[in-house]
Formats: structure tokens, sequence, C-alpha cells
């Protein structure tokens, strides 16, 4: 039993052996993947529209992506063609700049390739108010009722608080303050992956944190809702007393494809594990991949009211 047991290691390295030297090597030539054509372009209320082109490349190229330049590339506003202002390095700018239920599409020839399109319409601009505004002197915090007034059908948003901020550690005082969005949390429910496990832990109540949040109205369709949220200064909280940097409020209806297009790009971002499953990035671009969805933003200056705070 003992000259057995011996044995086993000699077999089991004769195995591997085998296995090994049974190993083919299959070469992949990158050159033969054909690129697709890439469009990104997210187009917002009453600016102008720019439309950026290139081609895909394969994941094991090094080579930085190469630009789509001197392309049949056209613009349609309402159905109309519009003018097309200038065009570099895959940049094309034109004379457009679309308002409220304005539908905008465009169509892209490419040598060698089909027709590449895609539309979208400009979303109507979010109907909210800001309710309350408490800043405490003495815990430094400040806390924001916001309420939605959400239109009948289905809906989608993004919210932020855009400020100023000034770094206290450069080596002049005098640097000006420069443009920042804030780190802000909620409890809302509509903030809130029911299916998480931090919501399950937390037993239904789990807090949010973010510079920028997107939702949906599928909770409170048609109605109004209102939303508290809490924001977090950097380096120095009194931004908000001083009348000549304000903080704003800004909300931003967003398309069908610009909230799934956000959505799958964070999720795609937050893959850090090998067990993750890869995330398909949304696309509504025919004949090619990439993104044409539209927004329209609204803000609102925050005016605090100082007094002691009672979180909720």
């Amino acid at each position: 039993m003992k000259r057995n047991i011996f044995l086993l290691p000699v077999i089991l390295c004769l195995l591997g052996i085998a296995v090994t030297g049974c190993e083919k090597i299959v070469e992949f030539d990158v050159d033969e993947v054909t690129p697709y054509v890439v469009a990104i372009s997210r187009p917002e209320a009453d600016s102008a529209v720019n439309i950026n082109l290139s081609y895909s490349r394969f994941f094991l190229d090094g080579h930085p992506f190469r630009k789509i330049t001197g392309a049949d590339l056209r613009l349609y506003a309402n159905g109309s063609q519009v003018n097309l202002l200038s065009s570099d390095e895959g940049h094309y700018l034109f004379d457009c700049r679309p308002q409220a239920g304005d539908t905008i599409a465009f169509h892209l020839y490419v040598p060698g390739y089909q027709m590449v399109q895609a539309g979208t319409r400009i979303p109507a601009e979010p109907d909210f108010e800001v309710v309350e505004t408490i800043y405490d002197t003495f815990t430094k915090e400040c806390q924001v009722k916001v309420r939605l007034n959400d239109p009948a059908g289905r809906n989608y948003y993004g919210i932020s608080f855009d400020g100023w901020v000034k770094d206290e550690y450069m080596p002049t005082p005098d640097t000006m303050p420069r443009p920042y969005s804030m780190q802000f949390s909620t409890s809302d429910i509509v903030f809130t992956d029911a299916t998480s496990i931090d919501y399950m832990l937390d037993q239904g109540e789990t807090t949010v944190y973010g510079s920028y949040l997107r939702f949906s109205d599928a909770l409170f369709n048609g109605s109004s809702h209102t939303m508290v949220f809490y924001l977090y200064f950097p380096y120095r909280n009194d931004y908000l007393l001083d009348p000549e940097y304000p903080v704003y409020v800004r909300m931003t209806s967003l398309s069908y494809d610009r909230y799934r297009y956000e959505n799958t790009i964070d999720k795609y971002n937050e893959e850090y594990s090998f067990l993750s499953e890869p995330t398909q990035i949304h696309t509504n671009v025919q004949g090619g991949i990439g993104i044409f969805a539209a927004s329209n933003a609204k803000k609102i200056e925050l005016k605090p009211v100082i007094k002691r705070l009672q979180r909720q």
C-alpha cells in the first residue's frame, strides 16, 4: 500500500505533462477585426449640437482611436437639414440649438459601411421647486427639500448641486474658486436599489451618496414628489452664505436612451471583480455603435435659512 502512495505524485506529474503537451497556441491577427463606426453625441436644449465620430478599437490594440474626418454627416431638426458650422479631428459642430419637443436625427455615410443613423427628442424642462434650504451654522450641515412635479408618462431625471470650491491648500490665498459638483446624500426610495445587499442589510433604509444621481418616476408617475438631500462642502462651509458664489440645484430631464446609456456606463465603471458579468453599454445608433441622446436641464439658486437642523 505504501508503494502505491509514493507512485501518486509521479502519476500526477505525468498527467500534467500530457495535458500541457496538447496545448495549442492560436495566433489572432488584430488587423482582421473590422472596426465599427462610433458616433457620440449628447444634445442639450438650447445648446449647439456636436457629434464626435471615430472608429472602434480592438481591446488588445494599444493604438489611439482613429477619428473619422471629412465624413458625409447630415443633421436634421424636425425633418429639415441644418448647416454644418465646422469639423475638426472628428468633431462636427452644427448650427442647431434645439428646444423642448424638437426631434433631431443624423445620417452618416462612410465609404465601405452602411448608412449610420440615430434620432432623439429633446425632453421637456423639468418642473421642480426648492421647498426649503436650511443651513445649520453649528453642525455645518445643509438640508435641501426639492419638490418635483412629474407629468404623466414615463420620465427620467438626474440631479446635482453645483457650486464653487476653493482649495485652501493652494500657495496663494487669493486663488479664485472653481466650479464644483458637491457631494450629497439622500435616503429617498427613488434612489434605492431594493435588490441590493445593502438595502436588505439596512432593513430598507439605505443612504445613497454621490455628486450626480439618476432616477425615474416609476414610484410617483404623474404626481408631485418631495425629496430631501444633505450637502457636503469641501474645505469651507460658508460658500453657501457667500452671495458672490451661489450654489444651485440642477435637475435634468433625460431621454430614455440617455438614462439607459448613463446607467450602463456607471455599471461598466463599477466592474472591479473578475467574477463580474460584462456590461453591455446601451446604444441607439443604427449601423454602428455609440449614443445620440438628449437632455434638458434647469437650475435654481439655493437661498438658505439659518437655523438648527432636525434630520429627517
